[in-house]
């Protein structure tokens, strides 16, 4: 997508600042000391603009040194002349694709706002892609952006889906190239320290793609090690050391402005027990307010000297925390050790919750408002003091988000609890973020931040539950790992007797592993799910758990076992009368049999796909009537009965097309396409396609789109129009790759090598051949390594016989042993299509040597090639 945003419409709009500003006591305070570091960066800023060459610089220090306050007034000072700044940081949690950089550029660049549904986001993306891209493009950028604010992206397996993110991120920094074309652009990344492994790898895209454009990218990080590895050569290092002691008695002065002439040995004291750290000198005036040591209830503030006597000023951070504590009254700080125990930002609906456990007398219920009241005026309070501070932005909606102004705070006050009290405020915490799971905008983390206050309570079952939770909200996102280690953790907590939970657990793991082609673990948690069911003494639950146990073992290839499981299964279910579960557990058979390939499985199969289709028809659950018709026509197709399969394909075809399953529709076009295509229609063909490429590219799914541009590319071959069969392959090739349909790349690379052949570029379409085996081995799938092998001795053979490589006994041997193999292959998986198109390349090589069998060969595929438009025998149909 890297040129999908030349158009100059749709300016960004005015980025909003992620920061309050620096604020002590409700007034802003001027920046001092640091004119030569920020003078230093507006020259990198220059030189970028000037080169028209991305800069990096990394901004080094501990905390309270300045860091972030140098970031705050290069983006101001930058935004008052005309560039863009986009305000990034880096999320603590690395839970959610919606708190990471990428997703906060395109919030910020688009004005998303947080808390939209999922319609409504998808509604406000497409509008403001509209005027940024080709049409035949939205569906697919779309879908992009989506993925990048943690939108379901349908993604086939984890590969994918980190191709999928890679192409997201891609497409962002085209945004962000795009700004910079017309004037500087400023991305600032606060906090680097605590960035994820994808915030790395976009910052390394960004440096990669945007080379040449005038981008500054400006990071905020405590140690120099925090430099995302792409970025260490080309970033220029500002090391903040603690101002000087002029500068750090200027600083005191300026934080003591409000009263009237500040105390010179106050001062002084100031500078130095903060050792030139900025951030620590505003901790120790927060400090000396806290003991009403600097009246700042006054206009001026006043200095009380005989308090200063009596109590020492802090020598660190975590000291002034203390005794900032140490001050409150027994309210205040019974209300900030509530708020501690949901860490350094807390929220006021959480804390009001904790407070209403206790029942007060005289207390009218529902009517009632004083804790709200009391709780309002205590935060009011604290805020003054500058203990705490509200964000503009709450991460829930409809309530007020506060942070801690240092974390040492929280933690004084948290380890003041005694472990029981803990433990019910930790309980109360994790069901009322239950209770508002949906007023948040990033339920994964809410999800993991519940089961972590759980387990904290001792509350195994509701930890487990959370963690169950998070693992469905990150299988959405095709987070496949990170789910499965979050159901991993749940089923090490779980007892045998937690039948239920149990269930719930192994049938969610196992399923995540069967995604990820993990088959021996996705079976063992299957069995797990089974061995619950009896403990639930659920029949249901073990006819479920049979039927997925039987999918994990067909896909292992453990086909025996698995029409075992199956039948189980569908008995189980006939038992119940459930006979929804009787129709999937017949499909299930049907697999079964089909892939196991033994003699009369094309017959087998389809007696219990047709058993399946007629309970689907009498239930009317048109989805599954579709589905059954895909099964039947699949099958069909796979015997070479193209004809009688497009019956099928289409009856489906108009099922999803009427329920707007888009998925559903694009595989029967395709389908119907493929039919047409065997039984000679080739135009038809090429139309069927065409009207699918267009739909799945309204969609956004690129996907079918690499599946469809290489049938079309195979059409063109077979009908000799090179040069468009070039086009579209080429095309396909790339889509496939980007996308991580690699079975589609193996078929593309193949189609091009036969092209390569009939030009008679033999060399060419070997090398393209060789390719096609190799990534074809490494995708580890037996249907397309047997097809890549006889394809391959094929262009070998037709090498030998023009000459274009040495004739060698050899060589003879290997092309007859995989052919040999493929067809053996090929006829143990049922694929009589196939097969015979790699029989007819074994016939003309047979012929070629002039061994008579050829001549079987032959025959045998004319009885394959006549099936096409024949319908199959009536006992079968």
């Amino acid at each position: 997508m890297n040129s999908r945003f030349d158009s100059d419409q749709n300016s960004p709009v005015r980025i909003t600042t992620l920061h309050r500003g620096f604020q002590l006591f409700g007034e802003q305070m001027d920046l001092l000391g640091r004119d030569s570091e920020l003078n230093r960066i507006k020259e990198r800023l220059n030189e970028v603009q000037e080169a028209k060459k991305i800069g990096v610089i990394a901004l080094i220090g501990p905390e309270g040194i300045g860091k972030t306050r140098l970031l705050f007034e290069l983006a101001d000072e930058a935004e008052k002349n005309s560039v863009t700044v986009y305000r990034l940081r880096s999320a603590v949690l690395e839970t959610d694709a919606r708190s990471r950089l990428a997703a906060q550029v395109v919030r910020h660049r688009f004005g998303i706002p947080p808390f939209l549904h999922t319609t409504q986001l998808h509604t406000r993306l497409t509008k403001s892609l509209k005027e940024l891209i080709p049409e035949r493009s939205l569906g697919d950028a779309v879908r992009l952006f989506g993925h990048v604010l943690g939108l379901e992206c349908n993604a086939e397996s984890t590969d994918v889906e980190q191709l999928l993110t890679k192409r997201a991120h891609r497409s962002v920094i085209s945004l962000i190239k795009r700004d910079a074309r017309r004037h500087p652009v400023v991305v600032i990344a606060d906090r680097i320290d605590e960035a994820s492994s994808e915030d790395h790898a976009f910052l390394g895209q960004l440096l990669e793609n945007a080379k040449d454009s005038q981008i500054l990218l400006a990071l905020a990080m405590r140690d120099v090690t925090a430099v995302p590895s792409p970025l260490k050569s080309v970033a220029t290092a500002f090391t903040l050391k603690p101002l000087n002691k002029t500068h750090s008695r200027d600083l005191a002065g300026s934080l003591l402005s409000r009263m009237e002439s500040p105390p010179k040995e106050l001062m002084v004291a100031m500078a130095q027990k903060s050792g030139g750290i900025p951030g620590a000198m505003e901790q120790i005036l927060r400090t000396l307010a806290s003991r009403g040591i600097v009246d700042t209830s006054k206009r001026p503030w006043v200095f009380r000297k005989d308090r200063l006597r009596k109590s020492a000023i802090p020598e660190s951070v975590a000291e002034s925390a203390a005794a900032r504590i140490g001050t409150l009254d027994d309210r205040s700080r019974g209300i900030l050790q509530q708020a501690a125990v949901l860490g350094s930002t807390f929220w006021f609906d959480a804390v009001l919750a904790l407070m209403r456990v206790k029942k007060e007398e005289d207390s009218a219920f529902w009517v009632d408002e004083r804790s709200r009241h009391r709780l309002n005026r205590v935060l009011m309070d604290l805020q003054s003091l500058d203990i705490i501070h509200f964000e503009d932005q709450s991460s829930v909606q409809d309530t007020v988000e506060f942070v801690f102004q240092t974390p040492h705070e929280a933690k004084l006050l948290y380890d003041e609890l005694d472990a029981e009290t803990k433990a019910l405020y930790h309980l109360l915490i994790a069901k009322w973020m239950n209770r508002t799971i949906d007023r948040v905008d990033d339920p994964l983390r809410w999800h993991v931040e519940i089961a972590r206050h759980a387990n904290l309570a001792g509350e195994v079952t509701l930890a487990t539950e959370a963690l169950i939770n998070a693992a469905r909200e990150s299988q959405k996102r095709t987070h496949n790992e990170k789910a499965i280690s979050f159901l991993r953790e749940a089923a090490d907590a779980l007892r045998q007797h937690d039948g239920r939970l149990r269930y719930d657990t192994h049938m969610l793991l196992g399923e995540l592993c069967l995604q990820t082609g993990e088959t021996t673990p996705a079976a063992e948690s299957f069995n797990e799910a089974l061995h619950a069911s009896v403990v639930m003494d659920s029949m249901a639950n073990g006819a479920e758990a049979y039927l997925c146990l039987s999918e994990a073992l067909t896909a292992r290839g453990s086909y025996g076992e698995a029409t075992e499981m199956v039948r189980r299964s569908y008995s189980l279910f006939q038992t119940l009368g459930d006979q929804d579960g009787l129709a999937r557990s017949l499909d299930g058979l049907g697999k079964a049999i089909w892939y196991r390939g033994e003699t009369d499985s094309y017959r087998e199969a389809l007696k219990h796909f047709l058993r399946a289709l007629a309970l689907r028809r009498k239930l009317g659950e048109s989805n599954t009537i579709a589905s059954s018709l895909i099964n039947l026509a699949m099958v069909h197709y796979g015997k070479g009965y193209a004809l009688h399969s497009r019956k099928y394909f289409k009856e489906a075809c108009d099922i999803y097309s009427e329920l707007g399953d888009n998925w559903g529709y694009l595989h029967g076009l395709i389908g119907t396409g493929c039919t047409l295509f065997e039984t000679g229609d080739v135009k038809q063909a090429l139309e069927v396609w065409g009207t699918a490429i267009a739909k799945a590219e309204e969609v956004g799914d690129r996907r079918s789109v690499c599946i469809l541009l290489n049938n079309m590319g195979e059409a063109h071959h077979t009908i000799n129009d090179q040069a468009s069969a070039q086009v579209y392959l080429k095309e396909a090739q790339e889509i496939a790759a980007d996308v991580g349909e690699m079975r589609v790349l193996v078929d593309a690379l193949m189609t091009e090598a036969m092209g390569l052949l009939v030009r008679g570029e033999t060399k060419k379409a070997l090398k393209k051949a060789e390719t096609a085996l190799k990534e074809a081995t490494k995708q580890n799938s037996l249907h397309h390594t047997a097809l890549c092998r006889a394809n391959h001795a094929h262009v070998v053979a037709q090498a030998i016989k023009d000459g274009t490589v040495e004739e060698t006994s050899d060589k003879h041997r290997k092309i007859s042993k995989a052919f040999n193999e493929s067809i053996q292959e090929l006829e143990r998986m049922g694929n009589d299509l196939l097969l015979s198109r790699i029989l007819q390349n074994y016939a003309q090589y047979l012929t070629d040597q002039g061994v008579d069998r050829s001549r079987s060969v032959e025959a045998r595929v004319e009885e394959i090639r006549a099936r096409l438009k024949e319908e199959p025998p009536e006992t079968i149909r």
